[in-house]
């Protein structure tokens, strides 16, 4: 198989792989809903939908991984990375993304579009209050 039949090969397992998995999610997805007596769609304009969608996107493709689609898939231990340092909270950002990419060869116009992503997302959950008592 020559390097160009192997690739669209991969990509057309994938896509198959895709479907199934968004299948699942769905179903899922209408399972969570009725548990939670929520019959309807949730809107992307209710921040309390909008966290719950993310939850249940996270929930169900780790239970996808581990339910219908584990036979599709080889699991390792996987790899894990930690990061401790005492910084200014300026410096913050800086010394996380440098830490995190410092395997890549990121250019420094990507390593500030990564501070922007970074910091929209820390803006994005600052107000997200969080009850730690359940």
């Amino acid at each position: 198989m020559t390097s160009t039949a192997g690739a669209i090969y991969s990509w057309q397992c994938n896509q198959n792989m895709l479907s199934l998995a968004q299948l699942y999610w769905t179903i899922l997805d209408l399972q969570n809903r009725e548990t939670r007596k929520h019959p309807e769609p949730y809107k992307l304009s209710d921040d309390k939908d909008v966290w719950q969608i993310f939850a249940d996107q996270a929930d169900n493709t780790f239970q996808e991984m581990l339910g219908h689609l584990s036979g599709f898939y080889i699991v390792t231990t996987g790899a894990s990375q930690s990061y401790k340092e005492n910084v200014d909270r300026a410096q913050l950002h800086t010394g996380f993304l440098s830490a995190i990419f410092s395997d890549f060869s990121l250019q420094e116009d990507a390593k500030k579009d990564l501070d922007k992503v970074l910091t929209n997302f820390a803006q994005a959950v600052g107000g997200f209050k969080i009850d730690m008592e359940a």
